[in-house]
């Protein structure tokens, strides 16, 4: 195991599909929790179960850098994407308020290196009437192996239209790998429902 792979190329959007380099214990989360302005809240989980030693002390290794070198390194691409996707899109885009953290999970199936990465996404969904999300993934996307991708979106509203189909839709939209998006997928119209007021007349 080698954590030091964890801060090769996670999203390239607009050119060429997502491509992660991970070897195979390795799973990655993607959570995208989509606000009512367009806005996003971008969370990137790695898990990977620490069964040795050298496990151990690549975990150690690795958590030692997180902030001074990997965090570094994995703004610099998500800034990168959000500038590439801005101009796709002909929307201003910022990634900021970029944050890292790792810890250690202990579970009755063994212990787990944890290693999270936080950011915020301005205008990653055009939001007018409805929020429309997918046209920043131009060059579409791809999941490895056992990862996934997760989709929030805002209480309240519904989901009008999705391509393709989740494997799995309650108050979030979830898809596992392995899986090939097309460009502009996912593709998500998500809109609110608007109730005319009631009038109640009473009786004398």
């Amino acid at each position: 195991m080698a954590w030091k792979i964890l801060h090769i190329a996670i999203f390239l959007i607009l050119s060429i599909s997502i491509a992660i380099a991970q070897p195979d214990n390795y799973k990655v989360t993607y959570t995208i929790n989509v606000k009512e302005d367009g806005s996003a809240t971008w969370n990137v989980e790695y898990l990977t179960l620490l069964s040795t030693q050298e496990d151990f002390d690549f975990f150690d290794n690795y958590t030692a850098q997180l902030n001074s070198k990997y965090l570094v390194e994995f703004k610099e691409l998500m800034q990168r994407s959000a500038q590439e996707a801005s101009v796709g899109t002909a929307r201003t885009m910022v990634a900021k308020d970029f944050k890292g953290g790792a810890i250690i999970h202990s579970t009755p199936t063994g212990k787990y290196g944890v290693v999270n990465y936080t950011f915020s996404w301005t205008n990653f969904a055009r939001a007018d009437q409805n929020i429309n999300v997918g046209d920043v993934f131009v060059g579409g996307l791809y999941l490895s192996n056992d990862n996934t991708l997760i989709i929030q979106y805002p209480h309240g509203y519904i989901v009008e239209q999705v391509t393709p189909q989740p494997d799995q839709s309650r108050d979030e939209m979830i898809w596992y790998g392995l899986r090939s998006f097309n460009a502009g997928e996912p593709m998500i119209i998500l809109s609110k429902p608007s109730f005319p007021w009631i009038t109640v007349v009473k009786g004398s």
